[in-house]
């Protein structure tokens, strides 16, 4: 039979364990009950000490103890298991009004709270547990039963302030009498059944009390002149006082000297309370005089709480000292329980109760002066193997599963409030396919890996972004986008005048969207060097047909249609014809509809040219990184966003009207002794400076001077940068000569990204640079100077393979300033050499034409040395960067021995793959390859070695075409109308034709002269 606790002497029922629990078996004390309530108070709508409500619970044994009927709190009691969860956390209440002599049917529209509870329980002699029900009605039976809650509010606190241990010696010395004698109205006990308990609660505070067998066997001399019974000095105390004054509990029995000190105090209160009464009593309103005039002027107050402490002294100035609300609650709670919220307040002005509360409640929580994060640690526990967990995230950062964007950061906040700055990551995998990829990977390496729900916990906390299938649209991309939208509006205009029949008007909706689609996603995949479509066809698309050096003649004829890219020709088609034969409109309103189309048009064609050239132009410089020797290094320059000056604390007036302070990044991207690419950057930064092309020259001149310096062994650079007027001018051209022979490095070539596709490797080094200065302003500092963005950028460890300089442009070196080059805009590429120049209007396209370097120097003078002005010199870094080339697109254009070896290769593979086709989770990175392989080491391998396989969307009708050709074929009887119908098919298509080099920049139409 389970052991019957102290607790279960105040309640009916029987003693046990508890069904939520069932391992707990043993009983402990209240002191002991200190489980969270906070969540309890809550659902029971009674304060929990949080948004500025005044708990007045502070543990669950206190409440248990009240809930029981014992308001005075003996932390001591012993419990069971069911007591402690019964009348605790889950204690329910019922659905009824628990007021006594509750009569009617009204529902319960408040909770008891605790002082509540204690009101009742002194007035009624009944027991209502704080968190029942009381109705509206019955609140106002309370109201008028107990006028001021204060009182009982006062009362519940004095109680709780006292110190459990010594209010059980006291009980134990008197022996507390439950049954209460009639004639006692100063303490008011509930009624109970008559039952004995003085000898069980002898056995209960038997091993808690402190003074008993002092009692009995060494009572002092002074102990045995006691003659006055605790009820007469209660009575005495209620008569003097009006009942202001709780009663007595105890007589002290013990020297001053043994007792203790929460015991002291409580004999020191009482005290002076009834010293107060008194002296009010005898001098009413004057009883302050009268004590000035009975004690001396040198006694301490015995209101005033004790300072002697040094301790004491030293917690109370650091509390006045620190802005730290957490702190300020580890501080008090060390003297929370010491001293009463009367001392509390008095010793530190302006202390509220709810702070006393609050502070009493950390102590019990977390301990006394301790830290939350310590405590918090002890609760978790590593469940997690480190080898597993290592394995897992060796897999995870693979960096073909993530990348690092060339702009933004990410922020990760730690448990313990601090917060780390990371770049942007985005993952190119969703989490649920690469957690069935690992898993795979562990079943194919014989490896045990954490749970599923694990790696999803890893993988929430690794936040990245997630990749989508829509990039960041340029100007011509955006314009092109937005004349579709243009289209979709001017349909549904001329459908409302009926011009077009609903299924008309939804086929046509349909294929702009369809079209739009296609050159966000699919287009791009369909371009290649050589193909029969001539909207594919790179060489057909960008081949001048005006100058022969210029062209690369396919050796293949264009008789294919995409039928995907005939769809916006043929709705213009088909919407041209009907403006032009309906009656609806008017010839001046025809003739704007019709311009508004052609307007269309135009920008999608122009949008159509400009993926093309995008995808021609980058061939350029993936070619260039592959082929890269030793002696040979490429420079991509750029010039960054200017870089308003920051400070740690800005005010307005330093905030308006500020200028940026300009810097530009040449990015050298060269092979170490090993093969491998690496790349050094060189940031010039500068105050005030014109960014053009004598501050590119000056820029490039220096670099070159400390790249020979520095690498000896580089004798050739090549060029890169976008189509800024400050790269793509004849200025710069005709200085690069001179450049060349003064540093010793020859300029081989200059290749230009397309127009507004020109995103390189600085954009990446800019952004580290950009997130190390915002650090470094974050961190207290000001940056007001070009120096002082050297010295947050080189702050730290610095940004790898950077070097910084701060410059001035010698504008007083600018020899030329015109040119007589023709057709600047026109120019995608030069090649540099010691007796011409050649120049290419797209990568690739034709031999070039050529220009004499006599005809070059007659176009302008020459460009003398341009004398940078350093002002702080490039500081020495500790390693070079790494450059990771994406992986190339598939050649179209190939031996047939490579083409046998390659469907050889793809064949096996496909064999290899075609059984578990089903279970293939590891999907190649690069966008459009559509290869799957079952293990992750297959993958590897066709990453480093293979060639992706692009596959389109959807069928194109010509490929349909195709394979039903192929089928007739493998048919012995071949049937004519097969034939004709096939026939049929291609002469269809073949209706519209494409002109040679119809995807060239066009040149801008200008109204009036050049001159103007």
């Amino acid at each position: 039979m389970f052991p019957r606790c102290n607790v279960g002497i105040f309640v009916k029922t029987q003693c046990g364990t508890s069904s939520h629990y069932q391992n707990e078996l043993s009983l402990v004390k209240l002191f002991d009950c200190n489980r969270d309530i906070s969540g309890h108070l809550h659902s029971l709508r009674l304060p929990t000490g949080q948004n500025q409500t005044k708990c007045d619970t502070q543990t669950e044994g206190q409440l248990i103890s009240r809930r029981a009927g014992v308001f005075d709190y003996n932390r001591n009691l012993s419990i069971c298991p069911k007591h402690r969860y019964d009348l605790g956390i889950y204690w329910r209440p019922r659905t009824t009004c628990q007021f006594p002599g509750h009569v009617g049917k009204g529902k319960p529209v408040r909770t008891v709270t605790s002082p509540m509870s204690y009101g009742i329980w002194c007035t009624q002699t009944q027991l209502v547990h704080a968190g029942s029900g009381i109705c509206r009605k019955c609140i106002d039976v309370f109201k008028e039963v107990v006028p001021d809650i204060t009182v009982y509010q006062t009362g519940l606190n004095s109680i709780t302030d006292s110190n459990d241990s010594e209010k059980e010696e006291a009980a134990e010395e008197h022996s507390f009498n439950f049954t209460s004698d009639s004639s006692d109205n100063f303490y008011n006990l509930r009624q109970r059944t008559n039952v004995s308990y003085h000898n069980e609660l002898d056995d209960i505070l038997e091993c808690t009390s402190e003074c008993t067998q002092a009692t009995n066997s060494q009572t002092s001399n002074w102990s045995d002149n006691i003659q006055t019974p605790l009820s007469e000095i209660n009575q005495a105390l209620s008569t003097i006082g009006r009942g202001s004054i709780s009663p007595l509990k105890f007589q002290l029995s013990k020297p001053l000297d043994d007792v203790k000190e929460s015991t002291l105090r409580y004999i020191k209160r009482k005290a002076t309370e009834s010293i107060d009464v008194l002296l009010e009593s005898i001098a009413p309103g004057q009883s302050s005089d009268l004590k000035k005039l009975i004690f001396s002027e040198g006694i301490k107050n015995l209101n005033e709480p004790e300072q002697d402490s040094e301790l004491t002294k030293l917690i109370l100035t650091l509390f006045n000292d620190t802005n730290n609300n957490t702190v300020k609650y580890q501080l008090l709670s060390m003297i929370a329980e010491k001293y009463t919220k009367r001392e509390l307040q008095n010793m530190i002005p302006g202390l509220t109760v709810y702070k006393i509360d609050q502070a009493r409640q950390y102590a019990s929580l977390h301990g006394p002066g301790s830290t939350m994060n310590e405590k918090a640690e002890k609760f978790h526990r590593s469940r997690m193997e480190p080898e597993k967990l290592e394995h897992a995230l060796s897999f995870f950062f693979d960096p073909q599963f993530i990348q690092l964007s060339s702009f933004g950061t990410r922020e990760l906040k730690l448990e313990n409030g601090d917060k780390i700055m990371i770049p942007e990551v985005v993952r190119s995998t969703c989490s649920s396919n690469l957690v069935n990829m690992y898993i795979s990977y562990c079943k194919e390496n014989e490896f045990v890996p954490l749970s599923s729900s694990t790696l999803y916990k890893i993988l929430s906390s690794c936040s990245a972004a997630t990749k989508t299938n829509l990039r960041g649209l340029d100007n011509t991309a955006a314009d092109g986008s937005s004349a579709c939208d243009d289209l979709t509006e001017l349909v549904k205009n001329i459908a409302s005048k009926s011009v077009l029949t609903k299924d008309e008007t939804d086929e046509i909706l349909l294929q702009i969207k369809c079209s739009k689609l296609y050159m966000k996603t699919d287009y791009k995949l369909h371009i290649k060097q050589n193909d029969e479509c001539a909207d594919h066809c790179i060489n057909l698309a960008l081949s001048d047909p005006s100058d022969a050096l210029l062209q690369n003649p396919c050796q293949h004829t264009h008789n294919i249609k995409c039928d995907r890219c005939e769809l916006f020709p043929d709705l213009i088609k088909l919407l041209k014809e009907k403006i032009s034969n309906t009656n609806v409109y008017d010839q001046e309103q025809k003739c704007d509809l019709l311009k508004e189309m052609e307007i269309a048009e135009s920008k999608v064609t122009d949008w159509k040219s400009h993926v093309l050239r995008t995808i021609n132009q980058d061939e350029g410089r993936m070619n260039l990184l592959e082929n890269l020797n030793p002696n040979q290094m490429l420079i991509v320059m750029d010039w960054a966003m200017k870089f308003l000056p920051s400070l740690h604390r800005e005010k307005q007036s330093d905030f308006y009207g500020q200028k940026g302070f300009s810097w530009h990044i040449s990015l050298c991207i060269f092979k170490d002794t090993n093969g491998k690419l690496k790349h050094e950057t060189f940031a010039h930064l500068f105050n005030l400076v014109k960014q053009d092309w004598f501050a590119v020259a000056s820029i490039l001149e220096n670099v070159l001077v400390n790249v020979r310096v520095r690498m000896p062994i580089i004798t050739e650079v090549f060029l890169r940068s976008d189509n800024a007027g400050c790269y793509h001018t004849g200025l710069l051209w005709q200085a690069i000569h001179g450049i060349s022979e003064r540093t010793d490095i020859f300029i081989q070539r200059y290749d230009y990204s397309e127009a507004q596709s020109g995103k390189s490797y600085c954009d990446s080094k800019i952004a580290h640079m950009r997130r190390k200065m915002r650090m470094y302003v974050a961190s207290g500092g000001n940056i007001q100077n070009p120096v002082d963005m050297r010295d947050a950028i080189l702050s730290g460890k610095g940004v790898v393979g950077c070097r910084v300089a701060v410059a001035e442009i010698n504008t007083e070196k600018q020899q030329i300033f015109s040119h007589k080059w023709k057709g600047v805009q026109n120019i995608t590429n030069l090649g540099f050499m010691a007796e011409k120049v050649i120049i290419w209007k797209a990568y690739g396209i034709g031999n070039g034409n050529s220009i004499p370097m006599s005809e070059v120097k007659k176009m302008s003078c020459d460009q003398e040395e341009t004398a940078l002005i350093i002002t702080h010199d490039f500081n020495d870094i500790i390693q070079t960067g790494s450059v990771t080339l994406p992986k190339k697109r598939a050649n179209p254009v190939q031996s047939e021995d490579n083409v046998e070896l390659e469907q050889e290769a793809t064949r096996t593979e496909d064999l290899e793959n075609l059984s578990n086709s089903s279970s293939s989770v590891f999907n190649c990175s690069e966008i459009g390859c559509t290869k799957q392989y079952q293990f992750f080491s297959k993958l590897q391998n066709h990453i480093e070695f293979g060639r992706h396989v692009y596959k389109l969307e959807r069928k194109s009708t010509y490929d349909d075409i195709k394979l039903k050709w192929a089928d007739v074929c493998k048919d012995v009887d071949i049937r004519l109308r097969n034939l004709e119908k096939v026939q049929e098919s291609l002469n269809e298509i073949n209706e519209h034709q494409v002109d040679c080099g119809w995807a060239l920049r066009k040149g801008k139409k200008l109204l009036g002269t050049q001159k103007l």
